[in-house]
């Protein structure tokens, strides 16, 4: 089935894009837009692949959940989602389906004295 919202992602996840975009920088990799069904963008490097896919909760609220999609290993995914997490701030924009991370979020937060939110401050009001 075609994805019926095609082509409309760039327009709905442009604040996630650019946030992730920020957040990922160290990785040196490549964020880009995705022409797949049901995959607003993904991100590619040495280390990690990540699939970024837009998830639309019963109240209507959108939100980007995050797959892996072929990273070297396991604790390189779960590294990747949680400075993900810490850069968004206390929000659910970066999700993983059944995978909770806040204590290992907190964890790196302070031993990296990395700020809560620190990608989201322009858009905070």
């Amino acid at each position: 089935m075609r994805d019926p919202a095609a082509g409309k992602y760039q327009n709905w996840y442009k604040h996630e894009f650019t946030m992730a975009e920020k957040i990922l920088a160290p990785y040196n990799g490549e964020l880009e837009w995705s022409t797949n069904d049901y995959v607003a963008f993904t991100f590619t490097s040495d280390k990690v692949k990540l699939i970024f896919y837009p998830h639309k909760v019963n109240t209507g609220n959108r939100h980007i959940r995050v797959r892996d999609g072929g990273s070297k290993t396991p604790e390189a995914f779960k590294r990747a989602v949680a400075l993900l997490g810490i850069g968004s701030g206390y929000n659910c924009t970066f999700s993983v389906k059944n995978y909770h991370n806040d204590s290992y979020e907190s964890q790196i937060a302070r031993s990296e004295h990395i700020e809560f939110g620190w990608a989201n401050k322009p858009y905070r009001t």
